[in-house]
């Protein structure tokens, strides 16, 4: 994995090892989770797709531009609940 990301990111083993140890084959299962989660897949889509036996993968996901929108959607949507 560290080998790929210097490739792509066109980083020096050596110059930049202390960005490149920051990347492993866990990596993958973080991308995994923003991917799923930037796909709208629920979370318990998420969990089960992934094998994720705690919750422990919530950790992982981002403040996404989804997530903000279905924030702003939901809060839009309470707004015009009527209220006794």
């Amino acid at each position: 994995m560290r080998d790929t990301a210097a490739e792509y990111y066109e980083l020096d083993s050596v110059k930049h090892k202390d960005i490149l140890t920051k990347f492993s084959a866990h990596s993958l299962c973080v991308g995994a989770c923003i991917i799923l989660q930037a796909m709208g897949f629920k979370s318990h889509q998420i969990q089960q797709m992934l094998r994720w036996k705690s919750e422990t993968w919530l950790m992982y996901t981002r403040n996404l531009h989804v997530a903000s929108k279905q924030q702003n959607e939901a809060v839009f949507k309470a707004s015009l609940l009527k209220v006794m």
